[in-house]
């Protein structure tokens, strides 16, 4: 009997102890989910206001390629603030549904250009990715999508753009593929644009491959 007693009371003691030790663990959890929102909500804004600032330093350049420079920086950084935006909004700590990302970049940047008629096509199928991955592959989006929109799109009649992300045997793909009759930046394999991309793909671990065939398609298989 007093052995039973001994052993319950050191049950009771101990069920005491660990249910007092989950219940600190759930607030410092909760407590590190606070602050990475925070932070999110910080870089999302610090992000705006670097855009805003680069929006006021085009408008007041004269010489036409700094103007276009500093633009198409700017669109670099509205791109990551999509993603923070996403991250702050959906309440995601640092995971990022792709299929929305995706869809709110590619709108970003054709509202930036100011280009209405085209036809978008979408195969997302891949789980959440991890913001700084998703970070690197949206900015990727955002040259290509861009390139499009100043080369293979302009006074096109009736431009396609279709985006194909998929993930198999951990590997993901990322094709990106458009209906112009040319790609001038890739050409330029020493643009600004390209050397981004090739460092991107450099940092994921990456291939990049490139054909043309009535229009030009990217492929980035990332492991």
């Amino acid at each position: 009997m007093i052995l039973t007693g001994v052993f319950i009371s050191i049950f009771i003691i101990l069920v005491f102890y660990l249910y007092k030790l989950y219940q600190k663990q759930k607030l410092l959890s909760e407590h590190n989910a606070i602050l990475i929102q925070e932070q999110n909500h910080r870089v999302k804004n610090n992000l705006q206001i670097i855009s805003s600032l680069l929006s006021l330093q085009s408008n007041q350049l004269s010489d036409s390629k700094a103007k276009q420079a500093i633009d198409e920086s700017q669109l670099r950084i509205e791109a990551m603030a999509v993603l923070h935006r996403q991250l702050y909004d959906t309440k995601e700590l640092d995971k990022i549904d792709m299929e929305l990302f995706i869809h709110n970049l590619s709108d970003m940047i054709f509202d930036s250009y100011g280009i209405e008629e085209v036809e978008l096509e979408y195969h997302i199928n891949i789980r959440p990715l991890k913001a700084e991955k998703a970070v690197f592959l949206g900015l990727m989006i955002n040259e290509l999508i861009s390139n499009a929109c100043k080369h293979a799109f302009a006074e096109h009649p009736a431009p396609v753009l279709s985006i194909d992300l998929s993930e198999k045997n951990h590997q993901i793909t990322m094709r990106i593929k458009d209906n112009g009759l040319k790609s001038v930046s890739f050409q330029k394999k020493e643009s600004f644009g390209m050397k981004l991309i090739n460092m991107m793909v450099n940092q994921l671990d990456g291939h990049l491959s490139y054909e043309f065939n009535n229009g030009s398609t990217f492929t980035f298989k990332i492991a």
